[in-house]
């Protein structure tokens, strides 16, 4: 069933988007220059835990933030109480692009089917899907730590494609990471390369045949 659902061509119908740098920013450096006046506090935080394999591993699912903070106090130099605000920061320094936002209500109100498909800590998208009213245009919500897979693992777009029954071949992936589009791409997916948000309309109506 699965291999003649993937050989089908037609028109695309499903639009999946990443989250970070996609919908929203993300951009760590900005994040510990609000939080902390040290240089050395920056770098701390920088090499110490957003770039320590212990993030890779929340996103995955696989470590619980609470083990995540008692570890990086076992390694790092901030010290408890500024790991456990960064934590708490890192979420809310995740606002939505205006043009991405506007994007995904006229793709809705035309009617494709809209699915997110993000890397993300649980405590993250917690956060998110409280503090943000845009979910209601999806039909479908991938998070890496809820499915124990992260991008670019052919696992969690498997996961995609099989719970929401989408066709790669008529399905459009934006991204903003090179080796997660490349990974879609193998699978079959139309892909988009996001260098920034203010890009991504005019790609993807050229690639839905949309005039802007």
């Amino acid at each position: 069933m699965r291999a003649s659902l993937m050989n089908q061509q037609g028109k695309i119908k499903d639009i999946v988007f990443d989250i970070g740098n996609v919908i929203c920013e993300w951009n760590a450096q900005k994040l510990v220059a609000g939080l902390y006046t040290s240089e050395a506090d920056r770098r701390a935080a920088l090499e110490q835990i957003i770039h320590h394999e212990d993030w890779e591993m929340l996103d995955k699912g696989v470590l619980s933030l609470k083990a995540a903070i008692t570890r990086a106090d076992g390694r790092c130099t901030l010290g408890v109480e500024k790991i456990q605000r960064l934590f708490e920061e890192t979420p809310k320094s995740l606002h939505p692009f205006p043009v991405a936002i506007d994007v995904i209500r006229e793709l809705n109100h035309k009617g494709y089917r809209l699915y997110v498909l993000s890397n993300m800590h649980r405590h993250g998208f917690e956060y998110l899907s409280k503090a943000l009213d845009i979910w209601r245009y999806f039909s479908g919500i991938v998070i890496s730590s809820h499915v124990k897979s992260i991008k670019p693992e052919a696992a969690i777009f498997e996961y995609l494609i099989d719970t929401y029954g989408l066709v790669p071949e008529r399905a459009v992936f934006l991204d903003d990471l090179r080796s997660n589009v490349d990974a879609a791409r193998r699978l079959g997916f139309h892909a988009i390369h996001v260098r920034h948000a203010k890009q991504i309309k005019r790609p993807l109506f050229r690639k839905l045949g949309l005039s802007e």
